[in-house]
């Protein structure tokens, strides 16, 4: 059976990379939403215009807190309430 990842071969930290920058919105979705992905990626990725990628970092653990501070107070309700949300956990 083909692994996407193979622990033992595989660095997660460069996938993760390497997916923040795929053309497929989901894939980029997904991995801005994994606490391991790079800080540098996701601080990129908040300043995207695409309101599922905002989110993603809004709900993503590892988020600075300036970075959820600041998609709390984002102009779509989903992202603002998600961030805000997870101002309260962490």
């Amino acid at each position: 059976m083909n692994q996407l990842y193979n622990s033992e071969k595989d660095d997660l930290i460069t996938i993760l990379s390497e997916y923040t920058q795929s053309p497929v919105l989901f894939v980029r979705f997904v991995a801005l939403m994994h606490p391991d992905t790079p800080v540098t990626f996701v601080e990129e990725a908040s300043q995207s215009l695409f309101w599922l990628e905002r989110y993603a970092i809004a709900v993503n653990p590892a988020a600075p807190r300036k970075l959820r501070e600041k998609l709390a107070e984002d102009a779509n309700r989903i992202v603002n309430a998600a961030a805000r949300a997870n101002l309260l956990i962490m």
